[in-house]
């Protein structure tokens, strides 16, 4: 079975800042969260983080803060971009009017409606989840992001301890940093340590399948945000994965994944094919066992010995993959996934130019 399946299948977000393993009715008796920010209250959150970026004395981390705002408030700050070209234009709100209302709806497009069953945007070859941006690194310094908790996040950047390892596992040579070594000199570059069936490193993460050098699984740590406002009748939960670099503190976005409540008016196959039309012309469904969708450009020729699509980052043609998974006994989806696969091999050939 899927390591993202096994994961998932008992993990729900039941309050006082952590995942724990526990039956989804559970979940459900906990108190009820407040309702997402408002367009304006993101107008406003989006203005105190640039305002605190423009405090700061260099350049580089003025920039450096102003892309961040930018990916924690998309919409916020797409509209506040587009208002502002509006009225250069027209000088007066009451000529620019219907522009405004335009711009009203970009904000929208890039927020999260938990009334809508595709939790995320593509705009621009960036991409949006749940009203965050999974496009850019960003250095974690404490503060918050929006409707997320992040405590998992900044609880494994200060000890390195409680990370997951999940999803797409390449053999570690597909990064040219590692190229050319034998499995012995691949195990003491990465200072990796028997653990039980696996092998973990501390910087580069698990390794599987080490009995057999050549179908080698390495899988990356990984740490969360969990959306904590109301999320009504169609979401159980929303994450956002993060790439984390301990040593720097910059995490990198990797993919969102949403569950659904039995609510849901889809079966996970119209789900798939809603979920390829948003991402694009390009993009296809591949029906896999286990009542699984895999949403890419090309099909998957490669797979690991979970099943699961293995080596994306031999050749990372797919920009994004997304992921559908059905219920046990039901047709209708359990969650959805987005990744942004650049990132994961971007992330994979830093690490390892730097061992």
């Amino acid at each position: 079975m899927n390591r993202l399946i096994s994961f998932i299948a008992g993990s729900i977000w039941i309050g006082g800042g952590a995942w724990v393993f526990a039956p989804r009715a559970q979940a459900a008796k906990t108190q009820i969260p407040p309702p997402p920010k408002s367009a304006k209250e993101e107008q406003s959150s989006y203005q105190d983080c640039r305002k605190d970026a423009l405090k700061l004395r260099k350049k580089g981390r003025i920039a450096l803060r102003l892309s961040i705002c930018q990916e924690q408030y998309p919409g916020a700050e797409r509209y506040i971009q587009c208002k502002k070209e509006v009225l250069k234009e027209y000088k007066s709100k009451k000529k620019a009017r219907s522009r405004l209302k335009a711009c009203k709806a970009e904000q929208r497009a890039l927020m999260f409606d938990p009334k809508e069953v595709i939790p995320f945007d593509v705009k621009e070859s960036s991409l949006y989840f749940a009203g965050v941006g999974l496009n850019l690194p960003r250095k974690w310094e404490g503060y918050g992001m929006g409707n997320y908790n992040c405590t998992h996040l900044a609880s494994y950047l200060e000890t390195q301890k409680g990370a997951e390892y999940l999803l797409f596992g390449n053999h570690p040579k597909v990064y040219q940093g590692l190229k050319g070594e034998s499995l012995k000199g691949l195990l003491k570059k990465l200072k990796a340590k028997k653990q039980g069936n696996r092998w973990v490193s501390p910087t580069f993460g698990e390794l599987d399948h080490v009995k057999k050098p050549d179908r080698l699984a390495h899988y990356f740590p990984l740490a969360s945000c969990s959306f904590e406002r109301r999320l009504g009748r169609l979401y159980e939960g929303v994450k956002i994965f993060f790439l984390p670099e301990a040593a720097s503190k910059f995490v990198f976005p990797y993919f969102g994944v949403a569950f659904y409540t039995k609510q849901v008016n889809e079966t996970a196959r119209s789900l798939a094919q809603k979920i390829a039309e948003a991402l694009g012309s390009d993009y296809k469904i591949q029906n896999r066992p286990n009542k699984t969708f895999y949403i890419a450009t090309t099909p998957f020729t490669e797979f690991d010995e979970e099943g699961d699509p293995y080596n994306l980052c031999q050749d990372p043609s797919s920009p994004y993959v997304g992921l559908v998974r059905a219920r046990a006994k039901l047709n209708k989806p359990d969650f959805a996934l987005i990744a942004n696969v650049q990132t994961l091999c971007r992330f994979g050939e830093r690490m390892a130019g730097k061992l």
